[in-house]
């Protein structure tokens, strides 16, 4: 752990497969932050989320063949529907994205820096 600006960022290596290469890698650890206003969550983060409870279809099924509750993937796009806001979600390095339907209380951290 450590602190910048009085916020406490954990270091957590993140990637068990190679979904968001090269932005971060096998090697790679990313820092998070769960001290965040889910208001300014944009196009671009990269956020940490519940994909057993987001996800669907074939990215459910990916979650639950790695045993994997948690997955790291960047936000494409900003929906809303009855329910509220979600957020779509692609590895960066996927041809399709996620089939997942991301709500703010999915949202565990948001990256916030990368060490490679």
């Amino acid at each position: 752990r450590f602190v910048i600006e009085n916020t406490i960022y954990k270091s957590k290596i993140t990637s068990q497969s190679k979904s968001m290469y090269p932005a971060i890698s096998l090697k790679s650890t990313l820092l998070y932050t769960k001290e965040f206003n889910k208001n300014n969550i944009c196009v671009g983060d990269i956020i940490r989320f519940n994909a057993t409870n987001a996800c669907s279809g074939v990215m459910l099924n990916i979650v639950k063949e790695m045993g994997v509750d948690i997955t790291s993937h960047r936000i494409i796009n900003i929906k809303h529907d009855l329910q509220g806001v979600y957020y779509l979600t692609k590895g960066d390095n996927n041809f399709f994205k996620d089939d997942c339907k991301v709500r703010s209380d999915d949202i565990e951290a948001v990256a916030v820096g990368v060490i490679y």
